[in-house]
Protein backbone atom coordinates (compact mmCIF):
# COMPACT_ATOMS: atom_id res chain seq x y z
CA UNK A 1 0.00 0.00 0.00
CA UNK A 2 2.80 2.36 0.80
CA UNK A 3 4.14 1.93 -2.79
CA UNK A 4 1.06 2.45 -4.22
CA UNK A 5 0.56 5.49 -2.33
CA UNK A 6 4.27 6.71 -3.24
CA UNK A 7 4.20 5.96 -6.61
CA UNK A 8 0.38 7.20 -7.25
CA UNK A 9 1.26 10.44 -5.32
CA UNK A 10 4.38 11.59 -8.33
CA UNK A 11 2.54 10.52 -10.95
CA UNK A 12 -0.91 12.89 -9.70
CA UNK A 13 1.81 15.76 -9.06
CA UNK A 14 3.18 15.71 -12.34
CA UNK A 15 -0.55 15.30 -13.79
CA UNK A 16 -1.40 18.51 -11.57
CA UNK A 17 1.52 20.35 -12.74
CA UNK A 18 0.23 20.12 -16.33
CA UNK A 19 -2.72 20.90 -15.89
CA UNK A 20 -1.59 24.13 -13.72
CA UNK A 21 0.55 25.22 -17.03
CA UNK A 22 -2.77 24.46 -19.46
CA UNK A 23 -4.79 26.38 -17.21
CA UNK A 24 -2.38 29.47 -16.71
CA UNK A 25 -2.24 29.60 -20.33
CA UNK A 26 -5.91 29.71 -21.47
CA UNK A 27 -7.68 30.62 -17.74
CA UNK A 28 -11.03 30.83 -18.23
CA UNK A 29 -14.69 29.14 -16.77
CA UNK A 30 -15.43 25.30 -18.40
CA UNK A 31 -11.78 24.33 -17.11
CA UNK A 32 -10.41 20.99 -18.93
CA UNK A 33 -14.00 20.55 -21.12
CA UNK A 34 -12.94 24.34 -22.80
CA UNK A 35 -9.46 23.43 -22.78
CA UNK A 36 -10.02 20.26 -24.93
CA UNK A 37 -11.95 22.46 -27.38
CA UNK A 38 -8.95 25.02 -27.59
CA UNK A 39 -6.02 22.47 -27.90
CA UNK A 40 -8.13 20.87 -30.97
CA UNK A 41 -7.72 21.36 -34.70
CA UNK A 42 -10.93 23.63 -35.02
CA UNK A 43 -12.73 20.39 -36.89
CA UNK A 44 -12.20 18.55 -34.36
CA UNK A 45 -13.01 20.57 -31.06
CA UNK A 46 -16.37 20.18 -30.05
CA UNK A 47 -16.22 16.28 -30.78
CA UNK A 48 -13.07 17.02 -28.08
CA UNK A 49 -14.98 18.74 -25.64
CA UNK A 50 -18.15 16.50 -25.93
CA UNK A 51 -16.04 13.45 -25.07
CA UNK A 52 -13.58 15.56 -22.48
CA UNK A 53 -16.86 16.57 -20.88
CA UNK A 54 -18.51 13.12 -20.56
CA UNK A 55 -15.12 11.44 -19.34
CA UNK A 56 -14.63 14.08 -17.03
CA UNK A 57 -18.24 13.28 -15.83
CA UNK A 58 -17.73 9.10 -15.70
CA UNK A 59 -14.09 9.83 -13.78
CA UNK A 60 -15.59 12.15 -11.03
CA UNK A 61 -18.79 9.22 -10.44
CA UNK A 62 -15.92 6.61 -10.32
CA UNK A 63 -13.66 8.85 -8.63
CA UNK A 64 -16.74 9.63 -5.64
CA UNK A 65 -17.10 5.93 -5.82
CA UNK A 66 -13.76 4.97 -5.04
CA UNK A 67 -13.33 7.68 -2.39
CA UNK A 68 -16.25 6.46 -0.21
CA UNK A 69 -15.09 2.85 -0.58
CA UNK A 70 -11.76 4.03 0.44
CA UNK A 71 -13.27 5.67 3.40
CA UNK A 72 -15.37 2.84 4.25
CA UNK A 73 -12.14 0.59 4.11
CA UNK A 74 -10.26 2.85 6.25
CA UNK A 75 -13.07 2.87 9.16
CA UNK A 76 -13.17 -0.79 8.98
CA UNK A 77 -9.55 -1.44 9.61
CA UNK A 78 -9.13 1.53 12.00
CA UNK A 79 -12.13 -0.36 13.59
CA UNK A 80 -9.90 -3.46 14.20
CA UNK A 81 -6.74 -2.13 15.24
CA UNK A 82 -5.56 -4.00 18.36
CA UNK A 83 -8.61 -6.92 17.29
CA UNK A 84 -8.00 -10.60 15.92
CA UNK A 85 -9.94 -10.40 12.62
CA UNK A 86 -12.30 -7.58 11.44
CA UNK A 87 -14.25 -5.27 13.44
CA UNK A 88 -17.41 -5.44 11.41
CA UNK A 89 -18.04 -7.70 8.03
CA UNK A 90 -17.92 -6.32 4.17
CA UNK A 91 -21.79 -5.56 4.46
CA UNK A 92 -21.32 -2.80 6.86
CA UNK A 93 -18.28 -1.57 5.48
CA UNK A 94 -20.38 -1.83 1.71
CA UNK A 95 -23.03 0.20 3.60
CA UNK A 96 -20.57 3.19 5.12
CA UNK A 97 -19.21 3.62 1.43
CA UNK A 98 -23.24 4.14 0.40
CA UNK A 99 -24.39 6.43 3.35
CA UNK A 100 -20.36 8.46 2.39
CA UNK A 101 -22.11 8.61 -1.44
CA UNK A 102 -25.19 9.48 -0.18
CA UNK A 103 -24.28 12.24 1.99
CA UNK A 104 -22.04 13.86 -1.07
CA UNK A 105 -24.74 13.49 -3.02
CA UNK A 106 -27.05 15.31 -1.11
CA UNK A 107 -24.43 18.13 -0.14
CA UNK A 108 -24.24 18.73 -4.14
CA UNK A 109 -28.00 18.52 -4.72
CA UNK A 110 -28.80 21.10 -2.32
CA UNK A 111 -29.20 25.06 -2.82
CA UNK A 112 -26.27 26.67 -4.98
CA UNK A 113 -22.95 26.72 -4.71
CA UNK A 114 -22.82 30.12 -3.38
CA UNK A 115 -25.01 29.16 -0.84
CA UNK A 116 -22.99 26.58 0.59
CA UNK A 117 -19.65 28.51 1.05
CA UNK A 118 -18.95 27.46 4.63
CA UNK A 119 -19.84 24.03 4.02
CA UNK A 120 -17.35 23.89 1.07
CA UNK A 121 -14.68 26.05 3.37
CA UNK A 122 -15.16 23.27 6.07
CA UNK A 123 -14.96 20.39 4.07
CA UNK A 124 -11.42 22.20 2.30
CA UNK A 125 -10.29 22.29 5.60
CA UNK A 126 -11.05 18.73 6.83
CA UNK A 127 -9.58 17.34 3.49
CA UNK A 128 -6.17 18.61 3.78
CA UNK A 129 -6.12 18.06 7.83
CA UNK A 130 -7.32 14.15 7.19
CA UNK A 131 -4.88 14.12 4.05
CA UNK A 132 -1.58 15.52 6.13
CA UNK A 133 -3.12 13.20 9.52
CA UNK A 134 -3.35 10.22 7.10
CA UNK A 135 -0.07 10.42 5.43
CA UNK A 136 1.97 11.19 8.64
CA UNK A 137 0.16 8.19 10.42
CA UNK A 138 1.35 6.14 6.80
CA UNK A 139 4.98 6.89 7.80
CA UNK A 140 5.18 6.78 11.25
CA UNK A 141 2.64 4.02 12.46
CA UNK A 142 4.26 1.20 10.58
CA UNK A 143 7.19 2.53 12.86
CA UNK A 144 5.44 1.21 16.06
CA UNK A 145 2.92 -0.72 15.24
CA UNK A 146 3.79 -3.46 12.51
CA UNK A 147 6.40 -5.76 12.96
CA UNK A 148 8.95 -5.83 10.53
CA UNK A 149 9.28 -9.55 8.39
CA UNK A 150 11.90 -9.89 6.36
CA UNK A 151 9.85 -10.80 3.77
CA UNK A 152 8.32 -7.46 2.98
CA UNK A 153 10.73 -5.90 0.85
CA UNK A 154 9.98 -3.72 -2.06
CA UNK A 155 11.06 -6.42 -4.62
CA UNK A 156 7.94 -8.05 -3.06
CA UNK A 157 5.59 -5.53 -3.77
CA UNK A 158 6.60 -5.47 -7.65
CA UNK A 159 7.33 -8.84 -8.58
CA UNK A 160 5.53 -10.88 -6.68
CA UNK A 161 2.15 -12.25 -7.13
CA UNK A 162 -0.51 -14.21 -5.02
CA UNK A 163 -2.33 -16.07 -7.48
CA UNK A 164 -4.75 -18.17 -5.51
CA UNK A 165 -6.59 -19.77 -8.78
CA UNK A 166 -4.48 -22.54 -9.04
CA UNK A 167 -3.28 -21.85 -12.73
CA UNK A 168 0.17 -20.90 -13.59
CA UNK A 169 0.46 -17.23 -14.38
Amino acid sequence: MLWGWLIGSVFTIIIGLCLAEISSTYPSAGAVYHWAGVLAPPQWAPLCSFLNGWMNFLANVAGCAAFASGIAEQIRYTAAIGKKGYAFNFDVEIGIALCFAAVWAITNAVGRIDQQGMMFNFASIFQVLTTAALTVTMFVAPLFLVPVQPDQQSDIVFLWTNNQTGQSS
